[in-house]
């Protein structure tokens, strides 16, 4: 509270068992949305989704059944919920195992704390040092990285120092007096024991050649985009996150618990030394690229805006079509006001084999969160691209689009600015003027005005081929 307070935020406290007080409901629809951080705000969750756009940031991965294990309800919410957001594909796929909607992935960052670094040059020093920080438990994989050591000819060993540092916790006890008795007379494994405020870490960190991080499993190691952030090379294994930050030209990936692999990754870090400082230089321009303050803030502006602005694209297809959705659903990726999802509806009359009948390069796009598709039982023909998309988020403006067509990148754009100008009626591309005779005769499409481009409700009707964005909460 007190930081927020520094910063003018002003900071009210909610317990969860107020929650269902109108006089709380009427606060929460105050805001305009909310970030609910951590598995265990899962009440808050399933509370603010009725009333307001949620972003719920997942930092849990593997360990997600520790924290579920005696509460069913949290993982029902989890299963159920449509705003999951976490630190990496990693993560991502972890939490798939319990959710039913793909999670949004908005990486990690680090503040630039180059300034507290130390004057130091990978690769000049005598000896090329490796270090690990972080808790000393079975999961930082603190043994996988002194075995590799150990497992390296005696004149690598020779050539190179494994420095740690860590708290202790009272559950790994046994773990850690193994790992000393291992180490110990070893002369060239260090450790640092507990280090203490921002300073001391980057002083540590900054004094080294390699960082590298062996653990198990973990979202997204804060101590790999700090060894970025201080241009040195990186090893990490297939099990953290943060591997998203090595692309071959500044460190390693290796298997889990492979001590082969690790080993040979340190040794080829000893053996191309003179290497080590542009590798370093890499690190950094990753760190500036995907972990740095600024991009974090620019995912999650944009993260936000999609949730605020609650845009829903909504198209349907069948089977002669399904190899030019491609292009269709690639255009609505690259717009540059972004939908929160972008859903395909499919009829399992249409496709009863379901994505096995879909080219791999439409499922390829699935990679991406907001795109979704969406197997349902009935054919409604061309009333799919609407109907179950009002059904599922009837508090959303509903964009629906056409499968065969490749939108211009601003079409979101200019259908959302549309909307927030006349937020009570439809906004489209391109409409069409009836043209009525009386009150008996029905007029001929061939006597229609075609392409009206007024702003005007007089008479007319969208062409859904090239857009349509219907307000929300409309009945279907």
């Amino acid at each position: 509270m007190q930081e927020f307070e520094k910063e003018n935020i002003p900071v009210a406290v909610v317990a969860e068992g107020d929650l269902e007080k109108q006089e709380i409901k009427d606060w929460a629809k105050r805001f305009s949305m909310a970030v609910c951080n951590t598995i265990v705000t899962d009440k808050f969750v399933k509370f603010l989704e009725k009333l307001i756009p949620v972003a719920w940031y997942i930092h849990e991965a593997t360990n997600i059944p520790d924290f579920c294990r005696r509460n069913p309800e949290r993982l029902d919410a989890l299963r159920e919920s449509k705003n999951l957001v976490c630190v990496s594909q990693y993560a991502a796929e972890a939490i798939s195992k319990f959710a039913k909607y793909p999670p949004q992935v908005i990486h990690n960052c680090i503040e630039d704390e180059s300034e507290m670094a130390v004057d130091y040059i990978p690769g000049q020093n005598e000896k090329i040092r490796f270090v690990q920080l972080g808790t000393i438990s079975r999961r930082k994989g603190y043994d996988a990285l002194i075995e590799a050591y150990l497992a390296m000819p005696e004149d690598y060993r020779a050539k190179s120092e494994i420095y740690f540092a860590g708290p202790f916790i009272a559950s790994q006890a046994e773990y850690a007096s193994q790992l000393f008795h291992r180490i110990k007379g070893e002369s060239n494994i260090h450790y640092l024991g507990v280090i203490r405020g921002s300073e001391k870490k980057i002083e540590t960190l900054s004094s080294m050649d390699v960082v590298v991080v062996a653990s198990r499993d973990e979202s997204c190691s804060l101590v790999a985009l700090e060894g970025a952030m201080l241009s040195k090379p990186l090893i990490v294994t297939e099990n953290v996150g943060a591997k998203y930050m090595i692309d071959g030209g500044n460190g390693k990936i290796v298997k889990i618990e492979d001590i082969d692999d690790l080993r040979n990754a340190m040794m080829y870090m000893i053996d191309n030394r003179e290497k080590l400082e542009s590798m370093g230089i890499q690190s950094r321009k990753n760190y500036e690229s995907m972990a740095s303050m600024d991009s974090y803030k620019k995912d999650l502006a944009n993260l936000f805006e999609r949730k605020i602005n609650g845009i829903i694209v909504s198209l349907t297809t069948y089977s002669m079509r399904t190899n030019a959705i491609v292009q269709t659903v690639k255009s609505l990726l690259e717009q540059t006001v972004m939908p929160e999802k972008i859903l395909l509806w499919l009829s399992e009359e249409n496709f009863p084999d379901k994505e096995s009948e879909l080219p791999q390069e439409l499922l390829d796009l699935r990679e991406n969160p907001m795109f979704e598709i969406c197997f349902i039982p009935k054919n409604l023909e061309p009333h799919k691209k609407y109907y179950y998309a009002m059904q599922e988020y009837p508090n959303h403006p509903i964009i629906v689009v056409n499968s065969d067509e490749v939108y211009d990148n601003n079409l979101i754009e200019l259908l959302f600015e549309s909307y927030r100008e006349y937020p009570n009626s439809i906004s489209c591309m391109h409409s069409n003027r009836v043209l009525f005779k009386n009150d008996v005769d029905s007029p001929k499409y061939q006597t229609w005005h075609f392409d009206v481009s007024e702003q005007s409700t007089q008479g007319l009707v969208a062409v859904g081929a090239d857009a349509v964005l219907y307000p929300p909460n409309q009945s279907v």
